[in-house]
């Protein structure tokens, strides 16, 4: 079973990332995270580990290893078919929450640092397969056909 991992590094932090990544063939870029692959911003789904050539993937709580290959190694992992069911089968663009913070996913680059907190894009609600939102749906209908004692029939 994956566990969740909680050992990141986002741009705001003190940690050196170059010097994390010095060993590695393709050290860490923060500007990779604001490419996309498939649709899908890195950023949305890619966080840096505190190890070398090491980030995480939290959709599918997997541990990558970038260091040999780079970025394409982060572009095969989002073309990968389980990642691609998941978008596909699940939540829809904008049915999320805004969230407003003070920080962006990894902080603001160094260059807009200046321009201060910036609210972030929608983001999805918790992934709910289509037959449990139907079954939720469904159960939600006969409490409340229950609750006010209306007739069976009237929830087909």
């Amino acid at each position: 079973m994956a566990s969740v991992c909680t050992d990141f590094v986002s741009r705001s932090s003190s940690v050196d990332v170059r010097e994390i990544d010095k060993q590695a063939k393709n050290p860490w870029r923060w500007k990779c995270l604001e490419k996309q692959a498939e649709g899908i911003y890195l950023r949305e789904i890619i966080r840096k580990l505190n190890k070398c050539s090491a980030c995480y993937c939290i959709v599918c709580s997997k541990e990558l290893a970038y260091g040999s290959r780079g970025f394409v190694a982060l572009t095969d992992h989002i073309e990968s078919s389980f990642l691609q069911t998941r978008k596909e089968h699940f939540a829809l663009p904008g049915s999320g929450y805004k969230k407003e913070n003070d920080e962006t996913l990894h902080g603001l680059p160094p260059t807009y640092a200046a321009f201060g907190p910036v609210a972030q894009e929608n983001l999805s609600l918790p992934l709910t397969s289509l037959s449990n939102r139907t079954l939720n749906f469904e159960a939600m209908l006969l409490g409340l056909l229950a609750e006010k004692s209306l007739l069976f029939a009237m929830g087909t």
